[in-house]
């Protein structure tokens, strides 16, 4: 409940949106907008994950939104589309040049089923008309691309090459057809519920400058800038200082003062010079200096 009662919410911008959509501001109680701010930051998604398994992870196909991978689903054809993608099929053999011979010999290796209990009255009748006159279309498309359950294509279809071509063609146009799911289906049946991550790389700016090696020691710039604080003796101060997000700098023998932070991952100085507060350290990284300040992006300390 504890979530639940904390009320987040995701979209301010959205709610004040609607706010001013529905005059809720015009009212004598209602809120008045004083100022909103908003920032936008964009990133392309590169990675897709179906389900919950890390393995299943595989890069994004930009060409479809992410929405599309997501929820689609496997198309089910049945005997209309038979029928279509048969006719399809017939039109463009017969326009490459193959006999009614050859085209009798697929209808009967992939033949229209006969009518069952689901098709009605008018479904009945539409298979009857149309059983033994045209080629299974799902199932020829079925058989050329190696699905389970269907007869392997004939002679023909490896030897004529009317055949051979008219059947390529027929897999293409099929495929064309849908968008549909290439292992990574989203959805769980079980719990009702679409399940998936989709990760972007973000591709962080690095410092420009000389690779430099600074000796000096290590000091919590409030209290050295203060009043010049620093040696052994401020250890404790320093540290705790430095604990509760001071800045931390590098002074060397000469009284350079180097303004520190990590160069990796943006980390914070303190992550690499928090145990060395007031002690001498030699620290390597990139040296960047603007309008007078140096400060020094650390790769290495010691």
């Amino acid at each position: 409940m504890a979530r639940s009662l904390q009320a987040q919410v995701r979209g301010p911008v959205w709610m004040l949106a609607r706010q001013w959509q529905f005059g809720e501001f015009m009212g004598e109680d209602a809120g008045s907008l004083v100022q909103a701010a908003l920032g936008v930051a964009n990133r392309t998604l590169t990675t897709y994950r179906p389900g919950n398994d890390p393995a299943a992870t595989v890069a994004l196909e930009t060409t479809l939104p992410l929405e599309v991978h997501v929820e689609r689903e496997p198309a089910v054809l049945k005997l209309r589309a038979a029928v279509q993608l048969g006719l399809w099929f017939e039109r463009r053999v017969r326009g490459a040049g193959a006999s009614n011979a050859t085209i009798l010999t697929l209808r009967s290796t992939y033949p229209i089923p006969p009518p069952n209990d689901d098709d009605g009255d008018e479904g009945a009748a539409f298979r009857t008309l149309v059983t033994s006159h045209v080629v299974d279309g799902v199932a020829l498309f079925g058989a050329a691309t190696g699905a389970a359950g269907v007869p392997p294509l004939p002679g023909i279809a490896t030897s004529d090459p009317a055949v051979v071509g008219a059947i390529a063609a027929l897999v293409a146009y099929r495929q064309s057809l849908y968008s549909e799911p290439k292992n990574d289906r989203a959805w769980q049946p079980q719990g009702l519920t679409y399940d998936f991550a989709s990760t972007a790389l973000v591709g962080l700016a690095q410092p420009k400058g000389p690779t430099v090696t600074v000796k000096g020691e290590a000091v919590d710039l409030w209290c050295y800038m203060e009043g010049g604080d620093r040696g052994p003796a401020k250890k404790d101060c320093a540290t705790t200082c430095a604990k509760a997000g001071n800045p931390i700098g590098i002074v060397d023998a000469k009284g350079n003062v180097y303004v520190t932070a990590g160069l990796e991952d943006h980390q914070p100085a303190r992550d690499l010079l928090i145990e060395k507060m007031s002690e001498q350290v030699t620290a390597t990284g990139t040296l960047v200096t603007k309008g007078g300040t140096k400060m020094l992006f650390i790769k290495s300390v010691k």
